[in-house]
């Protein structure tokens, strides 16, 4: 584990943006960072000025900070990833990566990626798979309503009345 004090450990410059990727520890664990973190605290900023905040995402299971690559924080920067528009109600299909492993999502229904597949590598086509099995494996939305027919006797109710006859 390392030290606060020794500071984020720099992995190189992402060839893209140009800025430097680093690997820090945090409250919720490893992750990797694309960019600067900006000076001052979030409290100090002024009224109505928004302050950009650096790209960050937490490492993988099985990477540590200590092994990370660059090559590999990168990866886990680029997501999550727009794969395109889907066909059905033109919504964009996302690659991404969260707590149960990678998934696709059109922005209402979530669809794991199968084991072994890389997110990184799921292509439009797949996407599209992925996220109309789960739609046809969903089960039917319950319809409201009140009751249907005649209002069934309680048990004490029949009680009452086997009593009294």
């Amino acid at each position: 584990m390392r030290v606060k004090a020794e500071g984020p450990r720099s992995l190189g410059v992402d060839p893209a943006t140009g800025l430097n990727v680093y690997v820090m520890n945090g409250r919720y664990g490893a992750y990797v960072q694309l960019g600067e973190t900006p000076n001052g605290s979030q409290k100090s900023k002024v009224k109505g000025q928004k302050v950009e905040k650096p790209k960050r995402a937490s490492l993988q299971a099985g990477m540590t900070e200590s092994t990370v690559t660059l090559d590999e924080a990168l990866k886990l920067l680029s997501l999550p990833r727009v794969v395109g528009l889907h066909p059905d109600d033109n919504e964009s299909v996302v690659t991404s990566f969260g707590r149960f492993g990678p998934y696709v999502t059109d922005g209402r229904i979530n669809a794991s990626i199968p084991r072994g597949s890389n997110p990184e590598a799921v292509t439009f086509e797949q996407a599209v798979e992925l996220l109309e099995a789960r739609r046809n494996a969903m089960p039917m939305p319950r319809r409201a309503g009140g009751r249907r027919g005649a209002p069934r006797a309680s048990a004490r109710g029949a009680r009452a009345k086997a009593a009294g006859a």
